[in-house]
């Protein structure tokens, strides 16, 4: 793996071990693990980590239990439209984001559950709020998109995130999952970023619609009849609106994760649909132009 992308990317086999060993002296994991899943112990805890040698094995062992609980008890219907004839193995899934957890989970579940590989997960750095959120995001098979900075700093992020999603795509063959956007839609406008295109041709050749072309990009869309999260954001758009700020309470995150798998959703509706690049009209298809 090249150097710049070591930050960037979910645990090497190395790093996956050395955690999970980690992970069996954190009484923040372990608590974390009997918040979901009460009937088992402390030395049941150990013995499934014990058990565990990849990315892929913690998923299914702590993860998918949760996802398909919150299927099970929050929602009246789950459907999911437009895979059956996509290629999952090396695409770029290009989501709408309403849910910090449950929009790339959702996806997640449906892979495994038609058996196919997971994809890996796009996650803000603001979000590894401490050791044991870092080592649970990586061993889900996230990879970290960094925030903040400045500007030079920021450029440099984002060439190399570009570098790493093209690198996953085309030459490790995984899949990867990020939102159209930074941070979840608190309006309900589904727009994606210009930003985000921009970083994404940053890799890539000179032609805008090779470049693109070679991520094979999905666009998925996620709507839920009823939000869990709806009354914060519409506080906080709110306090936005009136005195042009809003600050983040402490674990405020992991506040809004546990309501988004816990709350009642309704019907929930998840549509993939593969891009054709053909079918956008650039006005200059080469990046130097743009």
């Amino acid at each position: 793996m090249e150097e710049i992308f070591k930050t960037i990317a979910p645990y090497s086999q190395s790093q996956i071990k050395e955690t999970l060993v980690w992970l069996e002296n954190s009484e923040v994991f372990i608590k974390g693990v009997q918040y979901f899943y009460p009937n088992w112990n402390k030395d049941e805890v150990i013995k499934k980590l014990k058990a565990c040698h990849t990315c892929s094995d913690f998923q299914v062992t702590f993860i998918e239990m949760i996802i398909k609980n919150s299927i099970r008890n929050t929602m009246d219907s789950f459907e999911i439209v437009g895979l059956e004839g996509v290629d999952t193995t090396n695409s770029l899934f290009i989501s709408n984001h309403r849910d910090i957890f449950m929009d790339s989970a959702l996806l997640q579940n449906y892979l495994y559950d038609t058996g196919r590989p997971f994809t890996e997960i796009s996650l803000g750095d603001n979000l590894m709020v401490n050791d044991t959120m870092k080592a649970v995001a990586k061993l889900n098979n996230m990879f970290t998109v960094f925030r903040g900075g400045k500007r030079m700093e920021q450029l440099k992020n984002s060439v190399n995130l570009s570098k790493y999603i093209r690198h996953s795509i085309i030459d490790k063959k995984v899949s990867s999952w990020i939102a159209q956007g930074n941070g979840r839609t608190k309006d309900g406008n589904d727009i994606t970023a210009t930003g985000l295109i921009k970083m994404l041709l940053l890799s890539g050749g000179a032609e805008i619609k090779n470049s693109l072309a070679e991520l094979n990009i999905v666009i998925s869309t996620i709507s839920f009849e009823y939000e869990p999260c709806a009354f914060e954001k519409a506080h906080e758009l709110s306090l936005l609106d009136e005195e042009g700020t809003y600050h983040k309470k402490e674990f405020e995150n992991i506040s809004s994760i546990l309501k988004g798998i816990h709350d009642h959703k309704g019907q929930v509706k998840l549509v993939f649909e593969k891009l054709n690049v053909d079918n956008i009209e650039f006005t200059n298809n080469r990046k130097k132009d743009v």
